[in-house]
């Protein structure tokens, strides 16, 4: 599964892509969007406080995590006030379901993504992420394979957001020749770790 750090990120990206950082209504939807995004590991509660161990994972579904992203709008409508337009449900969506690309693209465990109208788990062959490690502050794997993960992804995060914010392909160009190295260095890495 990719680490909390790296599903966050992604909602937070959601949140800035259509709206820089200094944007109220861009703020003001970072804390629902980051919370769409990590919400489907929130099943590892009941694990961790009551060793209920869930299989299949439901909270890892399309049906959960669109659920998820409907109760926010219908509340988000519900609350908005005039000067503030409610979020649109795309971006809600989008952090949900994030989660579930995010841990295909560890590709370590099978994930119920067509749950419940389908039994079978699908998982990736190939993961371009590494997998989070056991979380320990003194687990050398934890923060090697976060470094890792964030060298993959917030790149790719960054270019989302550039296209989303109408950045034209020569500047990304011009960017990409101090992103691309480290990336692809970090790729490889990443790729080097599923042998």
């Amino acid at each position: 599964m990719s680490s909390l750090i790296g599903h966050a990120a992604t909602g937070a990206a959601i949140a800035f892509a259509r709206q820089g950082l200094a944007a109220q209504q861009a703020r003001r939807n970072l804390p629902l969007l980051v919370l769409l995004a990590v919400v489907p590991d929130f099943d590892y509660f009941g694990f961790w406080l009551f060793g209920i161990d869930l299989q299949p994972r439901a909270t890892h579904s399309l049906a959960f995590c669109l659920g998820a992203a409907t109760l926010a709008w219908m509340l988000t409508i519900r609350r908005h006030d005039r000067d503030q337009p409610p979020i649109r449900p795309i971006p809600l969506a989008l952090a949900a379901c994030s989660h579930l690309a995010l841990d295909l693209l560890v590709g370590v465990h099978s994930l119920p993504i067509f749950w419940p109208f389908v039994a079978n788990e699908i998982s990736s062959p190939v993961g371009l992420l590494p997998s989070a490690a056991h979380v320990s502050l003194t687990n050398y794997y934890l923060w090697r394979n976060l470094f890792i993960e964030m060298g993959v992804l917030l790149p790719m995060l960054a270019v989302i957001i550039a296209l989303c914010r109408g950045a034209t392909v020569g500047s990304l160009l011009r960017k990409a020749i101090f992103m691309v190295p480290p990336w692809i260095a970090c790729l490889v890495w990443s790729l080097s770790l599923q042998r």
